[in-house]
C-alpha cells in the first residue's frame, strides 16, 4: 500500500505543451511534491510521440493529457475549433481545480493554458519560461516586420471572443512566413500572471524593480538527489556527446559541401582529443537524415537514433556525459543548464557576421569559454561545483515563495 503523504499547500497544476518543458516540470514537481499535490496537464504536441509519458508518471500524483485545438481559417475547421475548445472547458471544470490551487504554466500562450487560466481567473497564477521566450512576450511585434495570418484574424476576432478566452497575437515574419509563429497575449504578463520566473538570464525589460519578476537558473538540478549531485562532479569514464545538424539543405548561407568539410574537422578533432579516455556519440538532429551522414566521417562515434528530446536525453544520461559540443544546437545550450561543460563550433565555421551574431543571441547566456576558438587541446571546463549548489539553493527560494506568495495573498 502506498505510503500517504503529508499535504500543507494547495495542489499545484502544471501546464505544458512541449515534451521538452517535461525537463522543467520534474524538477518542479520533485521539489513541490515534498510539500503538496502536483498534477500535471499535457496539450500534445507532434513531438510526444517519441515520449514515453508512463515513465514519468512517479514525479506526478496525476497526469492529464488532453486535445491541442489548432489554427484554421477554414470555416468547417473554425467551428470544430470552437467546439474542441468548448469540450476542453467542460474537461477541465470537471478536474477539480480548486480556487485555492496554484496554476503553473510552462506553455505560456497555448490555448489549453489559456483556457485553464481563462477558467480560473482568481487562482494564483505562474508562468516559468526560458529568457528567450520571455523577451519574446515582451518586446514589439513591429508591424513592418510581421503580419497577422488569416488564421490569426480568426483566433482574435472570432474564436477567442467567443469561447471567453485571453486575446492573443498570432504572427508570422513577413520575410520568413514558413518559420515558426510568434505567439503572445495581448496583455502584460503580469495582467494575467500573479508572478513571472524567468529562467536563465536576469529580465531586462520593464522588470528589474518589479518583485513579481524573478529570474532564477534552470531548475534541472533540482530533480537530482545529493548522491547524483557527487557523481555528476566526477570526470572519468564518461561519453562526449556531439549533437548534428541538418544541413543538407544549407545552414546559414553555407552548402552543405563546405559545412560537411569544416564539421569534419571538428569531429577529427574530438576523436584526436578525447576518443581514447572517453566513449565518442553522435546524435542526429531530429530533422536529419541519411544524406548528411553521407558527408560525415564518423568513425569511432557510437551513432544514437532513439530521437529523443535533448533535455530528457540529459536526465537519462547525466551521470554517463562528461562532454557535449555542437555546431549550434541549442542542445548545447541545454546541456549547459545541466551544469555539463558543453561547448559550440560557431566560432570555427564560416558563418558571416550576421549569422554569428544571431546564432551566438540563441544560445544564451553562455560564459565565453562555451564557444570554441581553436581545435587544439582539451577545452578548458568551466562548470564548478558551487555553480551547482547555488542553482540548487536559488532555485528552492524561488519555488518556496511561490507558496508563501500563496499564503500572504490568502491574509492579506
Amino acid at each position: 500500500m502506498a505510503q500517504k503523504r503529508k499535504v500543507t499547500e494547495p495542489r499545484i497544476w502544471i501546464i505544458l505543451d512541449h515534451p521538452m518543458q517535461i525537463a522543467t516540470a520534474l524538477p518542479l514537481a520533485t521539489h513541490w511534491r515534498k510539500k503538496t499535490f502536483v498534477n500535471l496537464l499535457i496539450s500534445p504536441h507532434p513531438y510526444w510521440s517519441r515520449v514515453d509519458i508512463e515513465s514519468y508518471r512517479q514525479f506526478f500524483d496525476d497526469i492529464f493529457i488532453l486535445e491541442r485545438p489548432d489554427y484554421t481559417c477554414q470555416p468547417i475547421r473554425v467551428m470544430f475549433w470552437l467546439w474542441q475548445i468548448q469540450r476542453l472547458k467542460r474537461r477541465i471544470s470537471h478536474l477539480g481545480i480548486d480556487c485555492d490551487d496554484i496554476i503553473v504554466g510552462l506553455s505560456v500562450f497555448h490555448y489549453l493554458e489559456n483556457i485553464v487560466l481563462s477558467t480560473h481567473r482568481h487562482n494564483l497564477k505562474i508562468a516559468i519560461m526560458p529568457a528567450i521566450v520571455y523577451e519574446e512576450c515582451t518586446r514589439n511585434l513591429d508591424q513592418d516586420i510581421y503580419y497577422t495570418p488569416p488564421e490569426g484574424w480568426v483566433a482574435n476576432l472570432l474564436v477567442e471572443p467567443v469561447a471567453g478566452l485571453y486575446r492573443t497575437y498570432c504572427k508570422k515574419e513577413k520575410l520568413y512566413p514558413e518559420t515558426y509563429w510568434r505567439l503572445r497575449y495581448r496583455k502584460p504578463l503580469l495582467e494575467i500572471y500573479d508572478q513571472v520566473l524567468v529562467m536563465g538570464e536576469t529580465p531586462t525589460k520593464n522588470s528589474l524593480d518589479n518583485q513579481r519578476i524573478i529570474a532564477i537558473p534552470y531548475p534541472y538540478v533540482l530533480a537530482l538527489d545529493e548522491t547524483e549531485l557527487e557523481v555528476v562532479k566526477r570526470d572519468s569514464e564518461k561519453k562526449v556527446v556531439f549533437f548534428g545538424d541538418s544541413f543538407v539543405d544549407g545552414l546559414w548561407g553555407v552548402k552543405a559541401d563546405v559545412y560537411a568539410r569544416y564539421l569534419n574537422h571538428c569531429l577529427s578533432y574530438l576523436r584526436t582529443t578525447y576518443g581514447t579516455t572517453h566513449q565518442l556519440i553522435y546524435r542526429p538532429h531530429p530533422a536529419e537524415t541519411d544524406e548528411e551522414r553521407k558527408y560525415l566521417d564518423l568513425s569511432q562515434f557510437e551513432i544514437e537514433t532513439d530521437g529523443i528530446l535533448a533535455e530528457l536525453y540529459f536526465y537519462q544520461n547525466l551521470k554517463n556525459i562528461d562532454t557535449v559540443f555542437s555546431v549550434a544546437s541549442t542542445s548545447s545550450r541545454a546541456a549547459f543548464h545541466f551544469f555539463l561543460n558543453a561547448y559550440s563550433f560557431i566560432d570555427i565555421f564560416p558563418f558571416d557576421n550576421i549569422a554569428k551574431t544571431a546564432l551566438k543571441k540563441e544560445m544564451g547566456n553562455v560564459p565565453c569559454e562555451f564557444f570554441i576558438q581553436e581545435l587544439s587541446g582539451i577545452q578548458p571546463r568551466y562548470v564548478k561545483p558551487e555553480n551547482m549548489n547555488n542553482a540548487r539553493k536559488s532555485c528552492q527560494n524561488a519555488l518556496d515563495m511561490v507558496l508563501q506568495y500563496q499564503r500572504q495573498d490568502k491574509i492579506l
